[in-house]
């Protein structure tokens, strides 16, 4: 067999291989990580808006977390548009703009500054995080030393401490396991 026919009949079976790797419907959601490289997962619109330059930086990245889909934030800034979905903020010192409904908002990392519209569940398990946010159906903070301020709050779970939690309208639940959590209207 020449080398030709060798690379072709190789190229065949790699694609054979992978034609029975698709999507069997029982797999996980998808997860897109976004980074500042020029090879992070990306929806098709921000191709055409990525910021000039050789440093791979992007400016105001526009990346979207679809029903069963996660993004993980690695790298900031950063910006997502949520049509369900979950992002998690995996990042210290996060600066992190979320337009949209989440299904889920994860943040992790501590000492970030995060905006985001609509959320189901914002979980936060890091510390010193400043979350301002449109509607949140549930609150959780296991961290410490986080401030949320929100339009509204229909649910609020602490179990960190020195949290300070401020809503503008509406009455929460409020379940305070922590210590030297402050609670109440304002913002």
């Amino acid at each position: 067999m020449t080398r030709k026919s060798a690379l072709v009949a190789g190229a065949v079976a790699a694609a054979l291989a992978l034609a029975g790797c698709g999507d069997d419907g029982d797999s996980g959601p998808d997860t897109v990580t976004v980074t500042s490289t020029p090879q992070a997962a990306q929806s098709p619109t921000h191709a055409d808006s990525m910021a000039g330059g050789d440093s791979g930086q992007r400016s105001g990245g526009d990346y979207t977390a679809a029903d069963d889909q996660t993004v993980r934030i690695t790298q900031t800034p950063a910006s997502v548009r949520c049509t369900g979905g979950e992002v998690i903020v995996a990042v210290p010192s996060a600066q992190v703009a979320i337009t949209g409904n989440c299904d889920d908002l994860k943040i992790e990392s501590s000492g970030g500054t995060i905006t985001a519209e609509n959320v189901d569940d914002l979980d936060i398990t890091g510390s010193g995080n400043t979350v301002t946010a449109g509607v949140v159906d549930d609150l959780d903070i296991d961290g410490d030393d986080n401030s949320v301020t929100a339009q509204r709050i229909d649910d609020v779970d602490l179990n960190g401490n020195a949290n300070t939690v401020a809503y503008r309208e509406g009455s929460p639940e409020i379940d305070d396991e922590g210590s030297g959590n402050t609670v109440g209207a304002g913002g």
